[in-house]
């Protein structure tokens, strides 16, 4: 049966239904239900209208009048029973201003124009497949239980700007497959008790959390994996979340920024943001604070991802794993309590914190092409981070570092590098030994003697990477064997006795005897250990320069 004017209640209705065919607001009085302390029972029935009235005005119970934009416009009301606009389509726009809503509004695969509610109290609203011809706002809005717009399509801004949703150990809004033509909203003061749900939206524009206020301490707080944003992203300035922010397989089509933001979830992820693909810059900066992990596994920044002035926290576990990240530019920061991870990252610059500031990173697969501060510091700090790695030795990382050196034109301090790999490979490879238990007594011992031919090669040429230490040690030698062997000198080749001690001790210590002296002088007893000494340490200052010799012919170290 169609609805008559005759059909009214009372005459706040009658005024909407008069007001509509030109889009009059109707104001029913003041007061703002929004208010904590606001009783909707005030509101007597000059305040209240009917929710199929509104329904039936909005599906075309009653013309426009020519020349005027018809449209509910409803200030001040108490609203009675459900607005069901489910399946239905209608152009008109629905404007609720200072509104109670005693049930919540049904928008379900319905077609309309732009909705919005403003300072209105919800408690709830389904608009699952709901299409809009313009924007839908829920400016300065508290909506209790769950929002749901399931797939909906806004085509125009989707706005929630001062909103307050609220449902606590549960989901506060419900926008899978969300898509809005523009902008989305949630800032200045924006804030959401329960879980915010935006898997798989697509946003057309920027989505916009500036000074939200998120909460759901036991599990998602903002759930938007494979979430699509066409522009940037802004969860900053004074951004807050109490839960983890999912932003699983995400793609930011500008910049994402959590400037100023701080995420806290003590007992998991603060952010988990893996394969995570922003086309600019994402800052994480400029009071940026975490409690809990910040995970950027695979993610792919084509700008700078920066954690500048931002303090992260997870003690004693890890406070931010950036493992197979690609980024051009990373900058880290020098406040993190825990560890970090950037194994098998890809990057261009890697800005690392002083020496003092460094978290223990892992670090194996980790390459980069430059690294910043700018000048750089000493040599020997950049070798102290290699070795906190928490995961223990790996050479890759020092061949990294090394390449670094050689590519800025600092050969030595590769090959001080170098040096150090060697080092930290002798004392930490017995560590990974599986010994049979029988034989663990005799660990210690063992490791020792494993090492003694490392401390021989370092003590000669520093493992080829100081190739003069072992010209020092054979000018040592022979002045010493000069010395112990003058009394047994040949008489030959020249006619100085001091000139043929030297060439024979020079013939007992180099290899192969080449100036045929000492295999002419027959040497027994002290003498003789004396030679053989000489021979042995000759034969060991080869194998000490071998690999020395061996990079110059290759050039592999250049």
């Amino acid at each position: 049966m169609v609805m008559q004017r005759s059909d009214l209640l009372n005459e706040a209705e009658c005024k909407l239904w008069d007001a509509f065919p030109r889009g009059t607001v109707v104001d029913l009085g003041d007061g703002d239900p929004t208010a904590e302390d606001f009783d909707p029972d005030t509101w007597l029935e000059d305040r209240q209208v009917r929710g199929e009235v509104i329904a039936r005005l909005l599906l075309g119970v009653q013309d426009r009048e020519a020349g005027y934009v018809a449209r509910v416009a409803l200030t001040g009301a108490r609203v009675i029973g459900e607005v069901n606009i489910g399946g239905g389509e209608t152009e008109y726009e629905l404007l609720l201003n200072r509104c109670w809503l005693d049930a919540p509004p049904d928008f379900t695969g319905a077609s309309t124009g732009p909705t919005t509610f403003h300072r209105t109290r919800l408690p709830g609203l389904t608009g699952r497949d709901w299409q809009t011809r313009g924007s839908v706002s829920f400016d300065q809005s508290k909506c209790g239980g769950e929002t749901r717009l399931i797939s909906a399509h806004i085509g125009g801004q989707l706005a929630f700007n001062g909103a307050t949703l609220t449902n606590p150990n549960g989901v506060a809004l419900y926008a899978d497959g969300l898509t809005v033509d523009q902008s989305m909203f949630c800032s200045a003061g924006f804030t959401a008790t329960g879980e915010i749900r935006l898997a798989g939206a697509h946003i057309g524009s920027q989505l916009a959390f500036i000074d939200a206020t998120l909460t759901n301490p036991d599990g998602y707080v903002l759930n938007a994996d494979w979430l699509t944003v066409d522009q940037g992203m802004f969860c900053s300035d004074g951004f807050t979340a109490t839960g983890e922010v999912n932003l699983l397989g995400a793609h930011i089509g500008s910049q994402l920024d959590f400037s100023g933001a701080t995420l806290t979830n003590s007992d998991g992820y603060a952010l988990n943001a893996d394969r995570l693909t922003v086309d600019q810059d994402m800052f994480c900066s400029d009071g940026f604070t975490t409690t809990g992990q910040v995970r950027l596994l695979g993610a792919r920044i084509a700008g700078q991802l920066a954690f500048l002035d931002a303090t992260l926290a997870n003690p004693g576990g890890l406070a931010l794993d950036l493992e197979g990240v690609e980024c051009p530019h990373v900058r880290l920061s020098s406040q993190v309590d825990g560890r970090a991870d950037l194994a098998n990252a890809h990057l261009g610059v890697l800005d690392v914190p002083a020496a003092l500031n460094q978290p223990p990173m892992r670090l194996a697969g980790l390459t980069y092409t430059d690294l910043d501060p700018d000048p750089d510091p000493p040599v020997r700090h950049r070798i102290t981070w290699l070795r906190r790695d928490p995961a223990g030795f790996h050479p890759q990382p020092y061949e990294q570092l090394a390449a670094y050196y050689r590519s800025i034109g600092h050969d030595r301090d590769a090959r001080r590098v170098l040096l150090a790999k060697q080092r930290t490979r002798r004392r930490s490879t017995p560590g990974t030994w599986r010994t049979p238990r029988y034989l663990r007594h005799l660990r210690p011992l063992l490791a020792a003697v494993w090492r003694i031919p490392g401390w021989l090669i370092d003590a000669l040429s520093g493992y080829g990477y100081v190739p003069w230490r072992a010209f020092c040690w054979l000018i040592a030698a022979v002045i010493t064997g000069t010395a112990l062997l003058h009394d047994v000198a040949p008489k030959t080749p020249t006619s100085n006795t001091n000139a043929n001690a030297l060439l024979l001790a020079l013939d007992a210590t180099v290899p192969t005897a080449p100036l045929g002296i000492r295999e002419n002088v027959t040497l027994t007893g002290t003498n003789y250990a004396i030679a053989l000494g000489l021979q042995i340490l000759g034969y060991a200052l080869v194998l000490a320069v071998v690999p020395a010799i061996s990079r110059t012919l290759s050039r592999a170290d250049r």
